[in-house]
């Protein structure tokens, strides 16, 4: 269980990495990071995209075309996520997002770092 725990979480971190044209607006930080989390739990590469800097997009490409395992997409399917604080560089450029992720009752906390990318807030940690 300890070692598909660390494959969901790296999934999910991968995922977050690749979200990246357009899709981020005005929303902050924890917002971005809520919604690439979302749509990485729910296999909608499309929408992930949106919230991953550039050149994470190839990478989400690659993951939309690998078969998982039925266990693993039961695990994502399975996995809660909360977002836990939020904090912004001074320079306002770069951010960190710390997220617990619960699945099964196992839990354990994350941080998601995002940067500032055209002008909108975009994850730059792997997501999946």
């Amino acid at each position: 269980m300890k070692n598909k725990f660390k494959t969901l979480l790296f999934a999910v971190l991968a995922s977050m990495v690749f979200i990246g044209c357009g899709g981020g607006g005005n929303l902050s930080p924890k917002e971005v990071a809520e919604k690439a989390l979302s749509a990485s739990k729910n296999f909608d590469y499309k929408t992930l995209k949106k919230y991953v800097e550039k050149s994470q997009i190839p990478k989400i490409e690659e993951a939309e075309k690998r078969n998982e395992s039925p266990e693993d997409k039961e695990l994502r399917e399975k996995a809660t996520f909360e977002v836990i604080s939020e904090t912004i560089s001074d320079d306002g450029n770069s951010a960190t997002v710390n997220v617990k992720i619960t699945v099964d009752g196992d839990s354990f906390e994350n941080d998601l770092n995002l940067v500032k990318e055209d002008g909108q807030w975009k994850v730059s940690d792997r997501i999946f």
